[in-house]
């Protein structure tokens, strides 16, 4: 068992039942996410695990805590928030995805946004589109310019 299994044993460290565990003992959980190569961050913040959606706060916090480059373990955790604009977490996600460097956003801008196309999930286009204006992402930077007309097919652009 790992050392963040055993502190997730200890309320005051229940990122999934807790949604207002304190910030340092989010650092911590993260401190061991950055040095551990061998734990995966995307096992433990799966959205089915926390009890309510206020708990996925916990998830966010822990992956802008990580140092980089071990916090782009996190991106595909981060996207899937993007999913519904109304969820109380989208303007965090939004703010922390927007502190990466953009070299590192930019082909998970791309893949996701085919992801929800394929998926045929307008919203989660949305999303993606609203984090794209935010970085202000041209139709140049992709390197599949048709990937960037989903956003044009989107109800809100």
């Amino acid at each position: 068992m790992s050392q963040v299994d055993e502190l997730l044993k200890q309320d005051e460290f229940d990122i999934y039942s807790n949604p207002h565990v304190e910030q340092d003992k989010l650092k911590v959980i993260a401190t061991i996410f950055s040095k551990c190569d061998y734990l995966e961050i995307l096992d433990y913040c799966k959205l089915a695990k926390c009890t309510s959606k206020q708990c996925w706060n916990n998830y966010v916090s822990i992956i802008d805590y990580m140092a980089y480059p071990q916090k782009l373990k996190g991106i595909p955790t981060l996207f899937e928030f993007l999913k519904d604009i109304n969820w109380p977490i989208f303007e965090k996600v939004i703010k922390v995805l927007e502190s990466y460097p953009r070299k590192d956003i930019l082909p998970a801008v791309e893949y996701y946004v085919a992801k929800a196309h394929e998926e045929d999930d307008d919203m989660w286009i949305s999303g993606i589109l609203i984090l794209a204006q935010r970085l202000n992402i041209q139709s140049s930077e992709f390197k599949n310019k048709e990937q960037y007309d989903y956003f044009q097919c989107n109800d809100i652009y």
